[in-house]
């Protein structure tokens, strides 16, 4: 692979990498500080404040997972293990997922989207068949294991399309490594930084309480909150049943959140190259259109798309139209 994807590197001086670096620190009883100064990307920064305050004292240890995947597709990026699938041929497309989320979540849009592309999955560092480090993850780190795959499938340059934290995944893996993104495509994702639109009080309120539910109550609090409230309730328990046999441990989680809150890319955002397409749902309460919308138009170029009823979990609110745009976006000349 070249080496201007595998090793030039754009460099911002305050770039999410050095945020990360500043914002979260690890003390030596094992308990981790968040310090915010700008609000959180999906204006949660009071909330997980709270959160965290209340309900994370963990460990430093945690197990491997090296045993169990010994015989996995997967790569080592400094010493994480990194799970990763590739489905279908044509050219590539590289597929990031969001917060706690496994590689699964993406069953509505993987048949689409391998029929036409060689489709590329990996699972974050914390979530599914990939190990759970110490924490916290930055979003710079989590771009860099995204590149990891890319160089581990020998793949040069790829369309890259990130949903929610895999949104920011995908922003910062667009600035840091330009030329290994032909097409970007962001979906339910914010910017961060001083003009993020906050999600609403009942958002906040589901986010804050989730570490004294058990994980059949996140469930259940989080359905008003992701789908829209026409979605059939048979496709919400499809996802839900994902869920379940992949749900996150809480350190993992919470490492994944810090690295969200000491992110932004607000005013880096006009340096994004590439073609983009970026795409929310209507009726998103945890993270409101309104975050994409500053998205498209920092970006120069990008194409904006509003999909009707459709909440933060739009691939299944509204699974047809949602893989119709972004496949008509990918298969356009530029």
């Amino acid at each position: 692979m070249p080496s201007s994807c595998i090793e030039k590197q754009r460099d911002f001086p305050d770039s999410g990498r050095d945020r990360a670096t500043d914002g979260v620190g690890r003390c030596s009883s094992g308990v981790y500080h968040v310090r915010v100064g700008n609000e959180s990307p999906w204006g949660w920064a009071s909330a997980i404040r709270e959160f965290i305050g209340k309900n994370v004292s963990f460990r430093e240890e945690f197990p491997s997972k090296s045993d169990r995947l010994a015989s996995m597709p997967h790569l080592n990026n400094n010493g994480t293990n990194i799970y990763w699938e590739e489905h279908g041929s044509g050219e590539p497309l590289l597929l990031i997922m969001g917060l706690g989320a496994s590689l699964d979540q993406w069953h509505r849009l993987l048949p689409a989207f391998s029929a036409r592309y060689r489709t590329i999955l990996l699972d974050n560092r914390g979530v599914g068949k990939s190990d759970m480090p110490l924490g916290p993850y930055p979003i710079a780190t989590m771009a860099a294991d995204a590149r990891c795959v890319l160089t581990a499938a020998g793949v040069e340059s790829a369309h890259v399309f990130g949903i929610s934290m895999g949104g920011m995944i995908a922003q910062e893996f667009a600035l840091q490594y330009p030329a290994c993104v032909r097409k970007l495509v962001l979906g339910c994702t914010s910017p961060g930084g001083p003009k993020v639109v906050r999600a609403d009080a009942d958002a906040n309120a589901m986010l804050m309480n989730r570490g004294q539910m058990t994980m059949e109550e996140a469930l259940a609090a989080s359905i008003p909150i992701l789908y829209d409230p026409h979605t059939p309730r048979e496709r919400i328990d499809e996802d839900l049943a994902i869920r379940r046999r992949t749900y996150p441990q809480p350190a993992a989680l919470m490492n994944q959140l810090m690295g969200i809150l000491a992110w932004q890319s607000w005013d880096r955002l006009g340096s994004v190259a590439a073609p983009t397409l970026v795409i929310h749902g209507a009726t998103d309460r945890l993270v409101p259109a309104g975050n994409g919308e500053l998205i498209a138009e920092r970006i120069p170029g990008a194409k904006w798309v509003l999909l009707p009823n459709a909440g933060h979990i739009f691939p299944t609110d509204q699974p047809e139209r949602s893989s119709a745009e972004i496949l008509a976006f990918l298969a356009e000349r530029t």
